[in-house]
């Protein structure tokens, strides 16, 4: 059952072999392209198509020792303390099944790490992790649904794309989302408290940060880049110059407001 990552994008999921990675490297590319230009043709994020398949293949006794087998850990890419959520882009969502021989160095709470820590971490745990999958909902998703139900949508997502089928999801937040495979334990603050969950709160944040900066090179004006799509003063003052694009989330405020009051 050996078999690579996968990478799931608007309920497409594509899993391969490890003998396959060219192919699966292609559509993780496709998948890149759709999540990030929400259905436009544009250059996918070469870095996250290689990074998620670079992930480790899964050993046929990791899938056999069911009883042995550790959590699999899901988490969101969305709040920031002082800050509010962003107001552009995706809610993106990791899902991790740790190796408990190999656990990753150093692992804490994405919001306490640096940009640079973070991806050296990035590393680290896509290096050693048994299986990890990386998803989103859009903009559009997220005003249609709204931020809530986004969010586990990207879970559910993230989860489904796992090569390795969890036994037990741990999951960061006030409740699990619902449709999830298996059972499942919500933990408040899980990244300060989880290994599993803070390591796919660093694997979510690092690469929505790349589908930002991939976003930017599309819409420099917004400079999203600098800022991920959070309200800085930055972003609002762009807002002001040149309005919302079509991956603003326009339920948020100011966004709502027929007239900015930023």
């Amino acid at each position: 059952v050996a078999q690579g990552a996968a990478l799931i994008a608007d309920g497409v999921v594509d899993v391969g072999p490890v003998d396959g990675r060219r192919r699966l490297r292609a559509r993780a590319l496709a998948d890149a392209a759709a999540v990030l230009g929400d259905g436009d043709l544009v250059e996918a994020d070469a870095e996250v198509a290689d990074a998620l398949v670079a992930a480790p293949a899964v050993a046929p006794d990791a899938v056999d020792a069911a009883q042995q087998q550790p959590p699999a850990a899901t988490r969101a890419a969305e709040r920031q303390p002082g800050r509010r959520g962003p107001l552009a882009g995706p809610v993106c969502a990791a899902a991790v099944v740790l190796d408990r021989d190999r656990p990753p160095p150093r692992v804490d709470d994405s919001k306490a790490l640096t940009a640079k820590a973070r991806v050296a971490l990035f590393d680290d745990i896509c290096a050693g992790a048994l299986a990890i999958s990386y998803a989103s909902a859009s903009a559009r998703e997220i005003d249609a649904l709204n931020i809530r139900q986004a969010t586990h949508l990207a879970m559910r997502r993230a989860v489904a794309g796992l090569a390795l089928a969890p036994t037990h999801i741990l999951v960061d937040g006030n409740d699990p989302p619902p449709g999830l495979p298996c059972a499942a334990t919500a933990i408040v603050k899980g990244d300060s408290l989880s290994l599993s969950i803070a390591a796919a709160s660093i694997v979510a944040k690092v690469l929505r940060d790349r589908m930002m900066t991939r976003l930017a090179a599309f819409h420099p004006e917004y400079e999203f880049d600098r800022h991920a799509g959070y309200a800085t003063q930055r972003h609002l003052a762009a807002l002001r110059a040149h309005g919302p694009c079509r991956h603003h989330r326009m339920t948020f405020s100011p966004l709502r407001q027929t007239t900015l009051s930023i």
